[in-house]
């Protein structure tokens, strides 16, 4: 027999820098459109249109934009209302399928809206506080590492003239790296359950201090996970498969999670396929059936989805 879902209103999200374009959707198929200053008096003045709408018992489905969305998913939480943060790439999707033409924020923010009526996406949960902080510094690190790398490439190639300020510039980024590393350690130690995930994690060869800083910061909770694979997914290893017919292209990871945990694993994999007993009885059973994985980087990936499922019961205790 089948079961008919009652259409819900959902209230949509599309979230610019310094505004957010919403569109609630009535079960009726009609539609209200308004914008609002993405600041904390904006979020206030939605919060009001909502009730004034009779909305606050609303599906709300925002997508993913980094920091421009990240405060306001949090507030409207804080409400207790529903609210789901969806993959940009799934909207994307969704409006190849409706043949969409029109590309603006009003637009965008009533595909948006459908697609939370059609599909119901799953809530979403704000994260501890504790791991918004280590968030946002595992993310902050990341900068001047990357800075780190440019100046020193520069460095190698500079006239003498320059090499005095291309040194001096990566001092500056060197304290700032120090600072920030021992501001993650800092954090880490001063919440408990940080510091005793950190310390399990720790103990598993391969795994660093900048390693266990980012499974912590982007895995946490492990619990929302149900198995290993959806772990691998989220971090982007899991393969994407290419095959139509006869003709078999060459599979590659997906690369649709979080750049930051896959540079960290990559590192880990390395090393723990030498020094980690498990991890290195892991790539003898691959040699079984695939070329020896010392240098193939999707041998490496391998060695990475390994890995994850040897982490993810230690999260979890």
């Amino acid at each position: 027999m089948t079961t008919i879902v009652k259409p819900v209103s959902c209230v949509s999200i599309d979230v610019a820098k310094a505004k957010f374009d919403v569109a609630l959707l009535k079960p009726d198929g009609k539609y209200r459109s308004k914008v609002f200053s993405n600041n904390p008096e904006g979020f206030r003045q939605f919060l009001d249109w909502l009730e004034k709408q009779e909305a606050l018992k609303a599906h709300l489905c925002m997508e993913t934009t980094g920091a421009y969305g990240r405060s306001l998913a949090r507030f409207l939480a804080q409400q207790q209302l529903l609210i789901s943060v969806m993959n940009p790439a799934l909207i994307h999707a969704f409006g190849k399928t409706e043949l969409s033409r029109a590309k603006t924020d009003k637009a965008d923010a009533r595909l948006i809206a459908r697609y939370c009526q059609m599909h119901r996406p799953a809530p979403w949960m704000p994260p501890a506080e504790a791991i918004v902080t280590l968030q946002a510094l595992v993310q902050r690190l990341d900068d001047p590492l990357g800075m780190q790398n440019m100046e020193n490439n520069r460095l190698e190639m500079a006239e003498p003239a320059a090499r005095a300020s291309i040194e001096a510039l990566l001092l500056t980024i060197h304290q700032q790296i120090d600072v920030v590393r021992r501001q993650i350690q800092d954090h880490m130690d001063d919440h408990p359950d940080l510091k005793s995930q950190k310390a399990l994690l720790l103990s598993i060869p391969g795994i660093g201090e900048a390693t266990a800083a980012m499974l912590l910061a982007f895995l946490s909770p492990l619990t929302r996970f149900h198995s290993a694979k959806q772990v691998v997914a989220y971090a982007g290893l899991n393969p994407r498969i290419r095959e139509s017919g006869q003709w078999a292209g060459k599979s590659h990871i997906a690369k649709a999670g979080n750049v930051l945990l896959r540079k960290a694993l990559y590192l880990s994999a390395v090393v723990a396929k030498r020094y980690n007993p498990a991890i290195a009885a892991f790539c003898d059973r691959l040699l079984i059936w695939m070329p020896p994985c010392s240098q193939d980087a999707f041998d490496v990936w391998h060695i990475e989805v390994g890995l994850l499922s040897y982490i993810r019961p230690l999260m979890q205790d």
